[in-house]
């Protein structure tokens, strides 16, 4: 039986038995809901069963009580919950729940005025539930706003979103109860709301956004006659001057100042009908008036009192102010800016408050110094200071001057008692002490030293410790940090700007610098932010601003050791003040902490943390591997770092090993903890970061779709905002989860009972207790590492990177152990497990994909689909229901979960354990389903019950179960393969380290056959990048991408023997050069990824790696198209990236680079010209030619360029040579002068080193030129002049007589090889004195000891010995000298040989009867030889291939002459010329006369020949020469060529002789003794 209702008791009183014992009900619930608000602690069970009681109050007193009274104990009950600040309690089981009876939309979801009216008031605002109704949308609005500033102190994009849709939802409330006088309440509240909601906007930086509804208050308030009275004058002033601010802080003002003059006027309309109306005026109303024309008249001398002291460009401006010192010697008034101040405001009070707020800017941060750069309004800026100096002193502004003794003289003026604005009103000439802190803040901001030093030295030691109360204790903090940062930037500025010999030159070019001042703030900051109560903190922007200044300053220096926070660390012990910087570092790690850092910007945190862990974690390896005993302080620790002591000896460096990574743990620990509530806050709320998107990517098709647009069929989206921003985080937080697992391991390895204490306390971050000794041992081992397993639970990412990082000190342990693959293999299918496991969570949050079966009954019957997951985090996971067949049906829905243990994973109506599970979520709106306080780690389910109006279920049961979802944040499944890449790579397991690049590779990499025009990266290589997944990746994951692209091409390398100083690699020549182009391409992505990064130094690097892989294909001169494609991309990568290119480097390393661009702009450019390609050819030898110069004038300085006449000859020396100068001037000549005076003038350098480069350089410009004949007759000049040089060195074998002409040619041609000696002549003649005293000596001593006889014998012996030694000493010297030449001498018996076989060709093309050849096969284009062009398969791959090792000397082919050289040979026969033997007996014959005329001279090449002795034979006519002079012709071509390939035979014949000789003289001289 159904209970009766009230009215069936008659009336609606106490004796009502259902009104009594609903009022018994309510006053329960709320005596047990103020008892759950008081408790220190949030109790979840007693809260969700107060909400669970009130929801079974409302579903059962609804049809019992009459409706208004009702409702009106409803919204009662809401305004309760709203004052206990149960809001969201209030909202939805008050507000939200009376206002279902109208209509399901949100008041987010109103558009205008008659949607509004038509939703909440169906019959007009005249009835008595409009009353209820307005009262219950103002109490939505209030709750919404209350709910979102709980949500964080920074407001997400989202956030200010919603506070937006509220802004304009009460916009329309307003605008629609506007024509309705009696409710001009609604007015007055409504803009209430809006100054509170518009104001906490503007403290976000959000004052553009704010300005439109605080405009509309404004214009609400004038428009409505019962609150145009003065007793609404001071909210209206209030409502102008916000208005105000927001302009100025817009930057528009103008406007500002317009609108304030606008108020002014409405100001005085007011007063005007106030005294119309004849009503008596009271002291409130004449204060009220007073205050608001204070106001208003500051916000317009905020502009005004710049604006007409500004003057047009151009204009002549007198000598201005230049400090404050100038501008106090003068009497009150001083200057323009104080007669004014007169003027305008009445009391010293009134004008210091108009001084503050013209100073004052809301868009400077307040480490942001200097004055405006605009001279004018620095004179007035001063002005103003100047003004609120004497104010504060008691001399200036009103003529009765304040003195009070117990105050020092600069802040007599100074009172605690009272509020500025009370005094201003009052028309007093004191100033409070609040303002006279923020006016000393502001000759910070001006930097005005001298003054700020006075007046904050006062404040801090006089006047503030003097009161009581927290705002003063606050400032006094502030005042401390203020000035400590002004010691440090004004001593900075000194020691950076002259030359200071403490300051080095790389910190001075840093601006950087360790000095007291610098210890003195950091000190500072740590005793103010981390020395102070929670409730007396300094302003938290100004902690923020020193936190990041002083955090930039380490990094620089930090990255000296370390570039990047992931690199390993060099050269830490060589970091000059290492302790400081450290213990700088953990002071700032422990500040960031508590003015949490990471809310705002956690990025900041995560790499400040990770790069003091990885510092603190060298220093503990480095005292295991030195050995080192370090002393336990216990006094000392990280955590609490002493201000008094000296940072000198940091407290770290003198803790034992366990102690020192227990403290490197205790700093990653909190790190983690400030990067996921940071992180969290940036994660969106719409289903979009609940997976690694970045791995997704490649599985986007059809069927992948963004699970918050519930639509299928749609790709993934571009990423949001917010999404880019958590992609970093999301990186950062798996390198401290690594960092995390590597110091755990390594603390496991040093004191494994450690880490036992903890096993029960899973729950709590695992800290290990120091100072316990108990030896080591497998069980301890076991029972320490299952306590860490325990703490990652289920996060197979976690397990995975905790197994990489034992494999890794399993490898340093013993590098041949088998557990380093085994746990590296157990890695790859954790992670290949979790990547099954991402995939399915991505399936499943998307609308359930049920078949709908069965009749129709079955369907109305049927529970709700299990909820779609929107966003999860370590503590919590928010849900939304799924679309429902019988949605129209649901009023509230109810979700249920539990942790996913056992078998059965069925949630149940019980399950309402966990927070958040309690709460009964209205079914229009948002229809968040929000459960919080989970287990790090854990999995959970989850189900959805959804409930009618009546508060019973539809569907007769609980809904569908989710699937067990991880409680953690959303770990990047592509940044793990990168470190067990990594790894793999480090501890040589090659197959898993490729197996882990390739997995990285085809998630960035599109296939050839799926790109698409816009979705991929055009860059140099033809793999191209996925440009989405670019864009939606981190740079540290880029970075790690790069790197693994490196290892695999090193791996490749090393597996295929792709050295650079191997050409075949164990093969077939073709398989070579493609695996070598195979890893080209791969060097390319990692080009085209480095510049997508803007990291130079990485494409260099992969340049580099070309180059090495190009190298043997270069040097041996394989002109192949493939290679040259490869070589001008990466030469025009070098031309883009010619900062980095240009940057100092060591010698040797700037060497290898010239040498590296040299090299393939020449090969590229030949390569070209063989290809005839010859303007392109060009273009790469001016780009080389470019870049080399920007690297030479980096290594030697700039020089200046030769100045070029028209034609491109340089005329630097316009005089005629010498030969003294500096030969680089001969480069020019030789290349562009005319042909015979650049012979002439190369001459003149023939006793220079560089002279037979030039001679090659001239003698291959005179072939291109076709002018054979210079080329033979200057070939004879210089061989000859060669031959005379070395006669002159060895000198012609004569007899005793003939000493003294040796000595004059040794004389007239040893200055050839001055510049050989030119490190040793200053030695060479004092060791060769030393030695002859020697000799002497030696000599002496001998004669004394030994007979007549043997000292006759000595004298002999010495008399053969020195004319053989002297030999050997000039052949010596001049094999020194001719190895030098000996590359040169080459290429000039190569030039001559061409020459001769030109002029044999153009004697044969001339030949009577016979004309030029019609075809020719001399040369070959290069890409008939490759494998695409042969039409020929080389071999099979899987054949063994026999290479057999080619003779180094042919044999002799047989002569066979061409049918023309038969026919001349047939004539000559005929005609009885000697032309019967072949060309092979000519060889022979001549080069056993060459070795014949050679023997007396070794080195020294003949160089008087018939072709150099009759040179009128090459200048006649080619019809009448001879079959023997072409012969001849051929056989000298044939003499030079030989002579190019063996430069050095007669270098060993000389040294046989020489040895031959020595050996005999030797033996005469022993048979004589």
């Amino acid at each position: 039986m159904e209970p009766l209702p009230a009215s069936f008791y008659g009336d609606m009183c106490k004796r009502n038995p259902v009104i009594s014992a609903f009022d018994g009900d309510i006053r329960t619930f709320m005596s047990f809901m103020k008892r759950i608000s008081t408790l220190p602690t949030y109790d979840h069970n007693s809260y969700a069963r107060g909400a669970k009681t009130l929801f079974e109050i409302w579903n059962k007193y609804k049809p019992l009580l009459p409706t208004n009274y009702y409702e009106e104990h409803m919204l009662q009950m809401a305004d309760f919950l709203f004052g206990i600040k149960l809001y969201r309690l209030g909202l939805w089981q008050g507000y939200c729940r009376y206002l279902q009876q109208f209509s399901t939309v949100t008041i987010e979801d109103i558009r205008d005025v008659d949607h509004f009216k038509t939703s909440f008031f169906p019959k007009g605002f005249d009835t008595d539930q409009a009353k209820l109704t307005f009262r219950a949308l103002q109490g939505c609005c209030l709750c919404a706003f209350q709910l979102e500033r709980e949500r964080g102190s920074q407001p997400t994009q989202k956030g200010v979103q919603r506070l937006l849709s509220i802004l304009g939802f009460v916009r329309i409330m307003m605008q629609a109860v506007l024509p309705h006088e009696h409710l001009c309440w609604l007015l007055y509240n409504g803009s209430l709301y809006i100054y509170n909601i518009c104001r906490y906007l503007m403290s976000m930086s959000r004052a553009a956004q704010a300005m439109e509804f605080l405009l509309w208050a404004c214009i609400c308030l004038e428009t409505s006659i019962p609150l145009m009275t003065a007793r609404f004058l001071a909210w209206r002033a209030t409502l102008y001057c916000a208005v105000c601010q927001c302009y100025y802080d817009s930057q528009a003002n103008v406007q500002a100042e317009v609108f304030a003059r606008r108020a002014l006027g409405k100001v005085s309309e007011l007063g005007k009908l106030e005294e119309m109306s004849g009503l008596p005026a009271t002291t409130e109303t004449q204060r009220a008036y007073k205050v608001a024309t204070i106001k208003l008249a500051t916000m317009v001398f905020k502009r005004s009192v710049y604006e007409p002291r500004r003057k047009p460009k151009g204009l002549f401006r007198h000598k201005q102010k230049s400090n404050l010192k100038e501008i106090q010697s003068m009497p009150w008034p001083r200057t323009p800016t104080e007669r004014v101040l007169m003027e305008l405001f009445e009391g010293n009070a009134a004008q210091f408050l108009a001084i503050v707020e013209a100073l004052w800017d809301t868009s400077r941060r307040p480490l942001q110094t200097g004055m405006p750069e605009e001279p004018e309004i620095q004179e007035v800026s001063l002005e103003l200071m100047s003004a609120g100096i004497s104010i504060l002193s008691g001399i200036g502004g009103s003529t009765e001057r304040a003195r009070d003794d117990s105050i020092p003289t600069c802040l007599n003026a100074v009172t605690a008692n009272f509020t500025l604005m009370d005094m201003a009103a009052a028309g007093e000439n004191k100033v409070s002490l609040d303002a006279a802190v923020k006016f000393v803040k502001l000759l910070f901001r001006y930097e005005q030293w001298d003054m700020f030093c006075i007046l904050s030295d006062t404040l801090q030691h006089t006047v503030l410790p003097r009161m009581e109360g927290r705002s003063f204790r606050k400032s006094e903090l502030e005042l401390r940090l203020l000035d400590s940062m002004e010691r440090l930037m004004s001593t900075q500025k000194i020691r950076l700007n002259t030359k200071d010999d403490t300051v080095s030159e790389k910190d001075r070019h840093l601006g950087v610098v360790m000095s007291e001042e610098f210890v003195g703030l950091v000190q500072a900051l740590y005793s103010c932010v981390c020395g102070s109560a929670q409730d007396v903190q300094p302003d938290r922007d100004l902690v923020m601003d020193i936190v990041l200044y002083l955090w930039s300053k380490c990094k620089i220096i930090f990255q000296r050791v370390q570039v990047r926070h992931w690199d390993p660390i060099h050269f830490l012990g060589k970091m000059e003040n290492l302790d400081k910087w450290v213990w700088t570092l953990s002071v700032l790690s422990e500040v960031a902490h508590v003015c949490e850092l990471a809310d705002s910007d956690p990025m900041v945190l995560a790499e400040m943390t990770i790069r003091l862990a990885m510092v603190l974690e060298s220093t503990a390896d480095s005292t295991v591997h030195s050995g080192r005993k370090t002393a336990s302080s216990e006094d000392d620790s990280l955590e609490s770092t002493p201000t008094e002591k000296n940072t000198e000896t940091f407290s770290m460096f003198k803790k034992s090993t366990v102690e020192q990574l227990q403290s490197v743990w205790n700093v990653v620990e909190r790190g983690l903890e400030g990067v996921i509530r940071g992180w969290t806050r940036l994660l969106p709320c719409d289903g979009s970061a609940i997976s690694d998107m970045v791995f997704m990517q490649k599985f986007a098709g059809p069927a992948m779709h963004s699970p918050a647009e519930g639509g299928e069929g749609e790709r993934v989206k571009s990423p949001s905002l917010s999404l880019s921003l958590s992609l970093v985080p999301m990186d950062l937080h798996l390198e401290l989860l690594s960092v995390q697992h590597r110091v755990s391991l390594k603390l496991l390895n040093t004191c494994p009972a450690e880490l036992q204490q903890h096993a029960g306390d899973s729950r709590r971050s695992m800290r290990p207790p120091g100072g316990v000794d108990i030896p080591e041992t497998m069980a301890n081992r076991a029972r320490g590492e299952s306590v860490l397993l325990e703490r990652i639970r289920k996060n197979t990412i976690s397990i995975a990177l905790f197994l990489v990082q034992k494999a890794l000190l399993s490898h340093r342990k013993d590098q041949n152990s088998s557990a380093t693959k085994r746990l590296l293999e157990e890695a790859v299918v954790l992670i290949e497990k979790a990547e099954v496991e991402e995939r399915k969570l991505f399936s499943s949050s998307g609308p359930s994909e049920r078949k709908e079966r069965g009749g129709e009954e079955e369907r109305n019957t049927r529970p709700p689909p299990s909820p779609i997951l929107l966003s999860r985090t370590y503590h919590s996971m928010t849900f939304t229901p799924a679309p429902y067949a019988l949605e129209e049906q649901v009023c509230w829905y109810h979700i249920y979960g539990r942790e996913a243990e056992g078998i059965n994973l069925k949630v149940r109506l019980g399950d309402s354990n966990l927070v958040g599970t309690g709460d009964e979520v209205p079914a229009s709106g948002e229809r968040l389903l929000r459960v919080d306080c989970l287990e790090p780690n854990q999995k959970y389910v989850f189900a959805v019950a959804a409930y009618n109006a009546g508060g019973k279920l539809v569907g007769n049961a609980i809904g569908e179960t989710t699937r067990p979802l991880l409680a953690s944040l959303p770990l990047p499944l592509l940044t793990t393969w990168a470190h067990l890449a990594q790894a793999a790579y480090q501890t040589g397991q090659h197959a898993l380290a490729k197996r882990a690049c390739s997995e990285l590779w085809s998630h960035f990499n599109q296939p050839k056959g799926l790109q698409e025009p816009g979705a991929t990266l055009e860059g140099l290589a033809q793999t191209k990048l996925r440009l989405e997944t670019l864009q939606r990746s981190s740079p540290l994951l880029l970075h790690l991408f790069l790197s693994s692209i490196l290892m695999q091409t090193e791996i490749h390398i090393q597996e295929g023997a792709l050295f650079c100083d191997t050409l075949s690699d164990g093969g077939p020549l073709i398989w070579g050069q493609e695996a070598r182009l195979a890893e080209c391409e791969r060097m390319l992505v990692a080009i085209d990824l480095a510049l997508w990064l803007n990291d130079s130094s990485a494409a260099l690097q992969a340049v580099v790696g070309c180059y090495g892989l190009l190298a043997p294909l270069m040097f041996h001169q394989i002109p192949a198209e493939t290679v040259v494609q490869v070589l001008m991309k990466c030469l025009a990568v070098l031309t883009e990236i010619s900062g980095v290119v240009k940057q100092k480097r060591s010698a040797t390393t700037s060497e290898s680079l010239l040498h590296m661009i040299a090299c393939i702009t020449y090969y590229v450019a030949k390569a070209l010209r063989t290809l005839e390609k010859h303007r392109l050819a060009a273009t790469v030898i001016e780009q080389g030619k470019k870049v080399l110069r920007d690297i030479l004038e980096t290594v030697q300085g700039p020089s200046k360029p030769l100045p070029v006449e028209p034609d491109g000859v340089s005329v630097a020396h316009a005089h005629e040579l010498t030969g003294q100068e500096d030969p680089i001037l001969l480069y020019p000549i030789v290349t562009n002068s005319p042909l015979k005076a650049a012979f002439k003038d190369l001459m003149k350098f023939k006793r220079k080193a560089c002279f037979m480069e030039f001679a090659v350089l001239l003698l291959q410009r005179t072939m291109q030129a076709d002018h054979l004949e210079l080329v033979l007759q200057w070939g004879h000049d210089i061989f000859g002049w060669l031959s005379r040089r070395d006669e002159g060195l060895i000198g012609p074998k004569k007899g005793p007589g003939d000493r003294s002409t040796s000595g004059k040619e040794l004389k007239k041609y040893s200055s050839s090889i001055m510049e050989y000696k030119k490190n040793k002549a200053s030695t060479f003649w004092s060791d060769k004195k030393r030695k002859e005293l020697l000799q002497k000596k030696q000599l002496t001593a001998l004669k004394a000891q030994n007979t007549e006889r043997e000292c006759k014998a000595v004298d002999t012996m010495l008399n053969q010995l020195a004319p053989l030694v002297r030999r050997h000493q000039r052949r010596r010297r001049l094999r020194q000298v001719c190895s030098e030449e000996w590359l040169w001498r080459c290429h000039l018996n190569l030039s001559i040989a061409r020459a001769h076989l030109g002029l044999l060709r153009r004697s044969l093309e001339n030949h009577q009867g016979l004309g030029a050849q019609q075809h020719s096969y001399s040369q070959l284009p290069p890409s008939l030889f490759s494998l695409a062009h042969s039409g020929t398969l080389v071999r099979w791959r899987n054949m063994h291939q026999h290479i057999g090792v080619p003779d180094l000397i042919p044999p002799p082919p047989k002569a066979t002459p061409q049918p023309c050289l038969r026919a001349i040979l047939h004539k000559a026969k005929e005609s009885g010329q000697a032309a019967t033997t072949t060309s092979g007996e000519d060889f022979s014959t001549t080069e056993s006369s060459e070795q014949d005329s050679e023997q007396d001279s070794p080195r020294t090449q003949p160089a008087v020949d018939s072709d150099y002795s009759e040179p009128s034979v090459m200048t006649t006519s080619p019809t009448r020469r001879t079959s023997t002079q072409l012969l001849e012709s051929l056989n000298k071509a044939a003499l030079h060529l030989r002579r190019a390939m063996v430069p050095d035979i007669h270098t060993q014949t000389d040294t046989d002789a020489y040895t031959h000789e020595h050996t005999h003289t030797y033996n005469q001289a022993t048979k004589m003794k």
